[in-house]
C-alpha cells in the first residue's frame, strides 16, 4: 500500500468519525482531532525557552472532571504534563553577577494559556486534592535542574483552533510554547467598536449577546443573561538587562521588558449598570473571563463575562472601574473608569422626591420609599408576619471608589421600639445583592432594597443609621 492510499484512508476515517478534515499539526503539537474526546492521553513534544528557562510539555489530556472538580459550564479541563528546567547561561553569571538559582514565584500568575488567540485561561489550582501537580512556586537551584508536574487549564468544550502557553518573568524574555495551531496569527485584532485605553492597558468589547439560558443555566426569573466578550492588552513594562534577553547585547545595555497587566479586584469592579443606578457583577460560575483577568502584552485577549440583568432594561452600560495598581514605573495608580454603552445610552438615575436624606460624608444615603408586602425576591413572610421593604440608594462623593456594606449600617425600628429582623439586601430584579459591593467615585447613585421581617400590623417608625461622618435616626412618615 503506497503513502497516498494511507492518507486517503485516514481522511475517510476522520470524516466517518465526524472530525471533519484533519488540519496539519506541527511536529510535537496537538491535532484538532485530539480535542474531540475526553479521557484520552496525547503524547506531545512541545517546548519553548529563553536565556534562563526551558519549558517542555510531554502530554495532554482533556477531562470533564479533575481532582474532584467538574469543569466550568461549557468547558473542559486541559491537563498538561510540564517540565521546567534551569538553563542559566554563564555570561549572566559572570558578566552581570546573576545568581545560578532561578525563582518561579507563581506559575498561576506567570504561565497563561492563550486559546484561539483571544481568550486567556489561568492555571486552575485544586490544593491538596490534586496529586502530581507541579508546585505553583519553586526554586531551581543549579544549571540542569528541573521540576515536573501537571498544569490544568479550562478550555472551551468546542471550537478550539489554537493553543499556546505564554510565560512572563521579571528578568527574562517571554516564552511561547505552541500546543496547537499557529502562534503567528495570535496578534491584536481590529475591534468592531472603539477601544479605550490608559497608561496601563487598553480594553474593548468584541461582542454582546442577550439570552435566557447560558451553558445550560437559565437566568433568574425576570432576568436575562448578558454575555460580554471583553478583551484587553497590557502596556506595562519594566526596566531589565538587555543581555538577559539577547546574547549579543552589551552587559551595560537596558531594555523595557513587557509585563502582564492583571485587572485585580475585577470581580467587584467590573459592572453592568442598568438604567443609571442598578449595578450587576458577573456570575462567578459562568463565562470564560477570569475573576481577575490577565491582559497579556502580546495579544488582545480576555474572555466572556456573563451578567444577570433585568428584562426590559432601557439603558445598559458596562463600567470598568479600577483599584490602585502598584509596581515599578506605574505613575497612574488609579486610572479613570471606562464606560461602554451596550444598549441605549448612559442615563441619569430616576428622580423623585425622597422620603428622607442622610447627609453622610462622603456617602449620602437616600430613602425613596417604604413598602409592606407578603413576598419579595422569592422570600415569603411566615404566617402572622409581614415584610418591610426599604427602597434606598447611596452615593460616593469622594475622589476614590470603595467597597461598601449597607446592611450593617441600617436598623429598622418599629412603633413598639423593637428592631425588625433583617432578611437581606436586593438588587433590581429583584435578586440578592452580595455585600460588600463597589460604590464608584464621583457621585453616581447605586440603588437597592433592604428587606426586614416583623409581626403583622407592626408599623415601621424610624431608621437607625451608623455612617462615616454621622450616626443618626431618620423618622419615617
Amino acid at each position: 500500500m503506497d503513502l497516498t492510499s494511507v492518507r486517503v484512508r485516514v481522511l475517510l476515517l476522520a470524516l466517518i468519525l465526524g472530525f471533519g478534515v484533519l488540519a496539519q499539526a506541527a511536529p510535537g503539537q496537538l491535532n484538532p482531532a485530539d480535542l474531540a474526546s475526553v479521557g484520552r492521553p496525547i503524547a506531545l513534544a512541545a517546548e519553548g525557552c529563553n536565556r534562563a528557562f526551558r519549558f517542555s510539555v510531554s502530554r495532554a489530556e482533556l477531562r470533564a472532571d479533575h481532582a474532584g472538580h467538574g469543569a466550568p459550564p461549557g468547558q473542559r479541563w486541559l491537563v498538561l504534563d510540564l517540565a521546567v528546567e534551569n538553563r542559566m547561561p554563564v555570561d549572566l553569571l559572570y558578566d552581570l553577577d546573576y545568581r545560578e538559582d532561578l525563582l518561579v514565584a507563581s506559575l498561576s500568575r506567570q504561565l497563561y494559556l492563550l486559546v484561539n488567540g483571544h481568550q486567556v485561561s489561568r492555571r486552575a489550582l485544586f490544593g491538596d486534592a490534586e496529586a502530581g501537580a507541579i508546585p505553583n512556586n519553586f526554586v531551581l537551584s543549579r544549571w540542569g535542574e528541573q521540576i515536573e508536574g501537571r498544569m490544568v487549564y479550562a478550555v472551551p468544550a468546542a471550537g478550539v483552533e489554537s493553543l499556546s502557553l505564554r510565560y512572563y518573568h521579571d528578568q527574562y524574555a517571554p516564552v511561547v510554547i505552541a500546543l496547537l495551531g499557529e502562534t503567528a496569527g495570535e496578534r491584536p485584532q481590529a475591534l468592531d467598536q472603539s477601544v479605550q485605553a490608559n497608561d496601563l492597558m487598553e480594553i474593548g468589547v468584541f461582542g454582546v449577546e442577550s439570552t435566557r439560558e447560558w451553558n445550560g443555566r437559565a437566568a433568574p426569573d425576570g432576568m436575562t443573561w448578558l454575555a460580554v466578550d471583553l478583551r484587553g492588552r497590557g502596556f506595562w513594562s519594566i526596566d531589565a538587562d538587555a543581555l538577559a534577553l539577547d546574547r549579543e547585547a552589551s552587559p551595560e545595555a537596558r531594555v523595557r521588558l513587557p509585563k502582564v497587566m492583571e485587572y485585580v479586584e475585577a470581580q467587584g469592579l467590573l459592572q453592568v449598570v442598568v438604567d443609571g443606578e442598578h449595578a450587576f457583577v458577573r456570575d462567578p460560575e459562568l463565562g470564560t473571563l477570569s475573576a481577575e483577568p490577565a491582559f497579556l502584552p502580546d495579544a488582545m485577549a480576555g474572555g466572556v463575562g456573563v451578567f444577570p440583568v433585568p428584562e426590559g432594561s432601557e439603558s445598559v452600560m458596562l463600567e470598568v472601574h479600577f483599584p490602585e495598581f502598584r509596581g515599578p514605573g506605574i505613575d497612574e495608580p488609579i486610572p479613570e473608569s471606562m464606560m461602554f454603552a451596550l444598549e441605549g445610552q448612559r442615563v441619569a438615575p430616576h428622580s423623585g422626591k425622597p422620603l428622607g436624606l442622610i447627609e453622610d460624608v462622603p456617602t449620602p444615603f437616600t430613602l425613596h420609599a417604604v413598602d409592606r408586602t407578603d413576598t419579595f425576591g422569592g422570600v415569603a413572610a411566615p404566617a402572622n408576619e409581614q415584610l418591610l421593604v426599604l427602597d434606598a440608594s447611596m452615593r460616593n462623593t469622594s475622589a476614590v471608589g470603595g467597597m461598601m456594606s449597607i446592611s450593617s449600617r441600617v436598623d429598622l425600628v418599629t412603633d413598639g421600639g423593637e428592631l425588625a429582623e433583617f432578611v437581606g439586601i436586593f438588587n433590581a430584579g429583584p435578586m440578592m445583592l452580595a455585600e460588600p459591593f463597589w460604590l464608584p467615585a464621583g457621585g453616581d447613585s447605586r440603588r437597592f432594597h433592604l428587606v426586614y421581617r416583623a409581626a403583622e400590623g407592626v408599623v415601621p417608625e424610624s431608621l437607625e443609621y451608623r455612617g462615616v461622618s454621622v450616626n443618626t435616626r431618620l423618622a419615617l412618615p
